[in-house]
């Protein structure tokens, strides 16, 4: 992963979602005790959405700051 273009939170959430909610559905099924998780990993995804913003920012910072150094 790329820290000066990958939105990290951005990242995790299409890790959730293509990923591991995916498997943690198929799971539950078979182990009831996983329903627990399953609310576990959206309240984690719900995180991540919070933080799109700040990565994003983030981000800019260090894409213009990364450009300068390389440039001059």
């Amino acid at each position: 992963m790329d820290r000066y273009t990958v939105n990290s939170a951005k990242s995790q959430i299409g890790f959730i979602d293509v990923i591991a909610a995916p498997t943690f559905e198929v799971v539950k099924n078979f182990v009831p005790i996983f329903n627990d998780y399953f609310a576990n990993l959206e309240n984690n995804k719900n995180i991540w959405k919070n933080k799109i913003e700040f990565y994003e920012e983030e981000l800019s910072k260090k894409t213009f700051s990364f450009l300068l150094n390389y440039l001059f």
